[in-house]
């Protein structure tokens, strides 16, 4: 199993430090005796020519001297040659260090190896010899020595422990980034980028969860495309089918009418004449479809087919219900219209959106059982056009689909149920809408397109 970073960090870490510490007792163990062996003869010296130079009580400074250091003096009127070899000591035994600012410093040792700092300087008209044992220097660095090794098992075990510490930390965020990337991987995640460090980490965290989010819009985006390619080709089985079952009714009619001529199965010349008008009637009715069909494909794949220009809304309108009047009259049927002056320009396709209420009215007149009645008005910046017929309510299960290509209820008499499919595609390339609801007495179509 590969080692986690957390270990690797760790490993890396201790490794260092314990270098760190190990290197620095090496050197320590190495320069520590020399330098504290010269700092305490160099504070001797230091001592000693202050007492030689002092004007103050000589025992004082003496005394103050042995509690410091140790060790014993003598005061003498020795010649300054016997004062120097060490009060008649074997020479052999001496080994001259300094002599620097009237202090003379030799180590000796005795017979039983005993080794002393022995340091010499002329006072007034003495001399004053003070010998210290060596080995108050020599116990003070193996002390030191002894003492720093234990700090140092210290340091190497206290940084074991803030490698550990350090590493965790360190590596936190980048394990619960990993993990977070896992359940991201599995689609399992619902957290979000809050409450992340800003830095590097931060940043990438950040970049990750923009990332996933553009990714997981992109799936669901390319779900729908999927969804939507299945749902229109299920639509372009289903509207094959319905034009086909369209198409077929006429074309059955029409053989029929052909084959009776054929065999001149006609009774009189009326009735062939009549077999010719019904013929041309069919046509007529295929002609219409073919033209609807047409049109609707032309305005579900070229949105452009829709222009929209400033018009003078009021002047039109009221053109435009003038002439549906004359149609809906023609069918023997009453119709009332209400106008409600409205802003003077509205931007529309002025030959569509008179297809558009043309379609509804046509619709009203094939379902009325009473009088229309048309009205227009404005209302939350947009221009509404409501026409009603009097007749039959829509059922529940009908009132949903009546805007489908090829729909006709029961109370259908006659057309391809084109028209309000043709009307509705209109009306959403207006950026608008078109709604039916049942009334009390009939049934209500409603159109709003903004004023621009």
């Amino acid at each position: 199993m590969k080692k986690s970073i957390t270990t690797k960090l760790f490993l890396v870490i201790a490794g260092l430090m314990t270098l760190f510490f190990l290197a620095l007792a090496i050197i320590i163990n190495q320069f520590l005796p020399s330098y504290y062996e010269n700092s305490w003869i160099s504070n001797i010296s230091t001592d000693l020519e202050h007492i030689a130079n002092s004007e103050i009580d000589l025992d004082l400074l003496l005394e103050d001297l042995l509690s410091t250091y140790g060790g014993a003096y003598e005061i003498t009127n020795m010649p300054e040659a016997a004062v120097q070899i060490g009060k008649g000591q074997n020479s052999n035994n001496v080994t001259v260090t300094t002599e620097q600012d009237g202090i003379s410093h030799r180590t000796f040792s005795n017979k039983y190896g005993v080794t002393f700092e022995i340091f010499t300087t002329k006072l007034a008209d003495h001399w004053l010899v003070y010998q210290v044992p060596r080995s108050s220097v020599d116990t003070a660095v193996e002390i030191f020595s002894q003492f720093f090794a234990v700090l140092v098992l210290v340091g190497i075990l206290l940084s074991l422990v803030a490698s550990q510490l350090l590493s965790q930390f360190i590596t936190k965020p980048i394990k619960r980034l990993t993990q977070t990337a896992t359940r991201m991987q599995s689609h399992d995640y619902t957290g979000s980028n809050t409450g992340v460090q800003e830095d590097e980490i931060g940043v990438l965290s950040g970049a990750l969860h923009s990332l996933y989010d553009e990714l997981l819009q992109n799936i669901n985006s390319l779900k729908d495309d999927l969804k939507r390619e299945r749902t229109l080709d299920i639509m372009r089985k289903q509207f094959v089918a319905q034009v086909s079952h369209e198409l077929k009714t006429p074309l059955a009619i029409i053989g029929g009418y052909v084959n009776l001529l054929e065999d001149e199965l006609y009774e009189s010349v009326e009735e062939r004449d009549s077999c010719y008008l019904a013929i041309n009637h069919e046509i007529s009715q295929l002609d219409t479809m073919v033209k609807n069909l047409l049109e609707l494909s032309k305005l579900e794949t070229d949105p452009f087919s829709v222009k929209p220009e400033p018009v003078e809304f009021n002047a039109y309108i009221g053109d435009l219900f003038s002439r549906v009047t004359t149609m809906i009259n023609s069918f023997e049927l009453d119709v009332t219209s209400h106008i409600q002056r409205c802003t003077d320009i509205v931007t529309l396709d002025p030959a569509r959106f008179e297809q558009v209420i043309k379609n509804i009215c046509i619709n009203a007149i094939e379902h009325a059982s009473g009088a229309i009645s048309l009205s227009v008005s404005e209302q939350s910046n947009q221009i509404q056009v409501t026409v009603f017929n009097e007749g039959p309510s829509i059922s529940d299960v009908d009132i949903d689909q009546v805007f489908l290509p090829f729909f006709k209820n029961a109370q259908k008499k006659s057309g391809s149920g084109l028209g309000l499919a043709i009307a509705k595609r209109i009306v959403e390339a207006h950026k608008g809408s078109i709604t039916v609801r049942n009334q009390d007495t009939g049934v209500e179509f409603t159109v709003a397109v903004p004023i621009k």
